[in-house]
């Protein structure tokens, strides 16, 4: 939570938020503080005979270790071992960040805390970060942390995640879990907390983070075995009317933020929300009145699988039409990162270039004005920096937690977290704030 709300960002460089070192700070301060306390527990607490290697190095945290040395690998063979151990020539995402976030997991899973608690306090946690991110999005300027940004940079930062795509991300891992949260418990909190992430979301108009969220949303309808119709009415609802709540403030404000991103447009353009919520609520009128305590149709959950996806791949299809810099020029940087894999010579392509090196092959692509650090997409990253090592050790982890959920009697509510975040990731940047919630979310699967 520290690196989430409490570290408000008044790091300001030219108009431009320097989240990258105060993420970097937080997060390497909160690894320290976090290990510290759990060294003084492991002194004063009583080890259990089974031994961490045994009971702890699950197939999830095995294949983290695994990802980990092979960055740390590439890091030692790396032309420039400093910066690949520290991510410097990126966004330092560096090999040691990626062995900090693997201790993190790995304390996790041996403390083994509440789900409901760890969730709970998630909840506590991000509503603030989230009601920020809608006054920002509704044009006010809560901490003043747009006073000072140049003006062509006011969008592009919101709550105090600072940049857009970097909430995005905390979306993608959050609403999730609120949903999820929301049909285990019933508790109509998780709602407000779904209510306000998405709501932010509109307001940033981030399309990897509406990505993300409804592919944690087609995790669920399509894992969770008990799904009542209300609940599931109850969260579109709740997600159409927090979409329809920011496009009124976006039209009726001068000073809120516009309408951007290729997904907002179609979401407003085809009044998908206002439709949506119309729909929700006299469902719900009905549902209450007969249908109270009625499972959700698995049928219906297919349905609204394929609808979610057609209406994804047309925005998706539309949006490629009309230029390859889809995605503020994520056409463009892919097809530089596969350029740098398939030039590179044999070793260069086993273990990589070193964490978060891309930067050093980018010279002359720029995106709004600045060079290209990051492949803005997780495989195309691990690949180009890590190598084929690293790429399929980072397969071997997403597929190991999709291993434990379907084989477990239920899915926890952290994995539709992950879902989400996996997702969204193909399309966006790795981030220090990021990393210490996703090794969280991994410690508790």
């Amino acid at each position: 939570m520290y690196l989430l709300f409490l570290l408000p960002l008044y790091y300001l460089h030219q108009g431009y938020f320097d989240t990258i070192l105060a993420k970097t700070r937080a997060f390497y301060l909160a690894f320290i503080i976090i290990t510290a306390v759990f060294a003084v527990y492991v002194l004063i607490s009583r080890i259990k005979g089974a031994g961490i290697v045994r009971e702890y190095m699950g197939g999830v945290v095995s294949c983290y270790l695994i990802f980990v040395l092979a960055y740390l690998l590439s890091a030692l063979l790396s032309e420039d071992i400093g910066a690949a151990m520290s991510g410097g020539d990126g966004w330092n995402v560096g090999a040691l960040a990626y062995l900090a976030g693997f201790i993190l997991c790995l304390e996790i899973r041996w403390l083994s805390p509440s789900p409901d608690r760890v969730a709970g306090l998630i909840l506590v946690g991000g509503l603030p970060f989230f009601i920020i991110a809608v006054l920002h999005g509704a044009g006010l300027d809560v901490f003043s942390l747009h006073k000072e940004l140049l003006a062509e940079e006011r969008f592009n930062y919101i709550s105090t995640a600072g940049n857009v795509d970097a909430f995005a991300g905390i979306v993608s891992l959050f609403a999730p879990l609120y949903a999820a949260s929301f049909l285990r418990t019933r508790k109509a909190v998780y709602l407000a907390g779904l209510f306000a992430a998405v709501s932010g979301l509109s307001f940033a108009g981030v399309d990897s983070g509406f990505i993300g969220l409804f592919g944690g949303l087609i995790a669920i309808l399509l894992m969770e075995k008990e799904l009542l119709l209300r609940q599931v009415n109850e969260i579109m609802m709740t997600i159409s009317a927090s979409v329809l709540f920011s496009e009124m403030i976006q039209k009726v404000s001068s000073d809120a933020f516009p309408i951007q991103k290729q997904i907002s447009f179609m979401l407003d353009r085809y009044r998908i929300a206002l439709i949506v919520f119309i729909i929700t609520v006299l469902a719900e009128l009905l549902i209450r009145k007969r249908f109270s305590e009625k499972k959700f149709p698995r049928s219906w959950a297919y349905i609204m699988v394929a609808a979610i996806l057609v209406t994804a791949l047309t925005i998706f299809l539309t949006g490629l039409a009309r230029s390859e810099n889809l995605g503020n020029g994520r056409i463009r940087i892919w097809k530089r990162a596969l350029m740098v894999f398939s030039e590179g010579g044999p070793v260069r392509k086993l273990i990589g270039t070193g964490a978060d090196r891309f930067g050093d092959f980018t010279s002359g692509l720029t995106v709004g004005g600045r060079t290209v650090a990051n492949c803005h997409c997780s495989l195309l990253q691990h690949l180009v920096c890590g190598g084929l090592v690293t790429g399929a050790a980072y397969i071997s982890l997403v597929t190991a937690c999709l291993v434990r959920t379907l084989r477990g009697r239920r899915a926890s509510v952290f994995f539709y977290g992950l879902c989400g975040y996996f997702l969204q990731s193909q399309l966006n940047n790795p981030h220090n704030m990021l990393l210490g919630f996703v090794s969280l979310f991994l410690g508790m699967i």
